[in-house]
Order: C-alpha cells, then structure tokens, then sequence
C-alpha cells in the first residue's frame, strides 16, 4: 500500500513540474494537426485557470487578522537590520552639507527633459499598489504630463518637503512556490508595490 501511494504521489510531482511543458506540447499538437477546436479548447481552459487565495494563514480565519499577520511579519523583518547611530549621522552631514553647496535655486530645478527620460524607463503594467496609478498612465501621457512633474520634482527640492504618499509603498505576500503550503505565512514573499512618483 505504501508503494503504491509513493508512485501516486511521485507521479503527482512529476505532472506538476512538467506542468508547462505538457501544456506547450498540447498546443503544438493542435495546431501541427490543424486541430482548431482542439487548440481554442486549451486556449481557453489555460485563460480560466485561477488560482483561489487561501483562506486560512497561520489557523486564522478572519482576513482583518491576516492582514495583521503579515504585518507584523513585514514589520519585524524590514526592521530587524541594526544601524549605528553615528554613521547615520554621518551620512546626515554629508547630505547637509551638500545641499549647502547649492547656492542657488535654478541647481535645483528639475528639467522636463530628465523626467521624460525617467518615465521611459518605466516597466509597463505595474500599479502602485495605493492609489491605482499605472505606469502605463505615464508612458503614454502627453508631454505636459512632464512638464507638471517636473515643476512638482523642483518645488519639492526648493522647500525641502516630499509628500508621505510618494515614499508610500504596499506590500503584497505572494506564495514561494507553486508546490508551497499557503496556509503558512512563512511560505509567501513580500513584493514591495511602490509609488510611481517615487520610481520617476
């Protein structure tokens, strides 16, 4: 009996793992048969394929306290890095000290040209996660656009104040692996969704 469960579940591996691969070889079989039925039939089973989330992390029903859970999870491990409290407050000199060295204001103002620049290199199709902006928004936005963010980006530099949202980031926990316990907090990994100001 024991032998007999091992295969099964050896097998069960063996299809997971190979998952891709299988499902590559079927649509390839379809079209070089010229099987349009069967191909749509694969399109379409591949298309409605979602995987549900976990209702239940860490024996925690209520979604309140999972939230907490991962929060507190979060909390501890992206502040669990000790510093030294002169190095900080040496690199706080060096920072002062170099904004000192500019006198004057047009050294600080940001030109449209370089903010055009930083959205160029912006990854297509990510959120920020808080307000629901889309880099696609910035990349396909008028110049103005630019124009308006650089005068934001100089302003903030001039006064020395940046706004909380655009150092604001939400994390999302994403499991480790297909074949991971997703009920166990300590399976999933944290994916920082930051702000788009803040990537410009």
């Amino acid at each position: 009996m024991r032998k007999i469960r091992a295969r099964y579940h050896a097998a069960i591996r063996k299809v997971r793992h190979s998952e891709a691969d299988i499902v590559n070889s079927r649509f390839a079989t379809a079209i070089s048969d010229n099987r349009h039925r069967d191909f749509w039939r694969e399109a379409k089973h591949l298309r409605c394929q979602r995987k549900g989330m976990c209702s239940i992390i860490d024996g925690l029903t209520n979604s309140d306290d999972i939230t907490e859970c991962f929060a507190d999870t979060y909390r501890e491990l992206y502040t669990s890095v000790s510093y030294d409290s002169a190095d900080m407050q040496v690199i706080r000199d060096e920072l002062n000290k170099s904004l000192q060295d500019c006198k004057t204001e047009s050294s600080l103002a940001i030109r449209t040209d370089d903010v055009m620049l930083a959205i160029s290199h912006l990854k297509p199709d990510k959120c920020d996660g808080n307000f629901l902006l889309y880099s696609n928004h910035f990349l396909n936005a008028c110049h103005d656009l630019a124009l308006h963010i650089s005068f934001l980006f100089s302003a903030t530099l001039v006064h020395g104040y940046a706004a909380g949202d655009m150092t604001l980031c939400t994390l999302i926990p994403i499991p480790k692996g297909k074949n991971a316990n997703v009920s166990d907090s300590g399976n999933y990994r944290g994916i920082a969704l930051s702000s788009i100001f803040g990537k410009i």
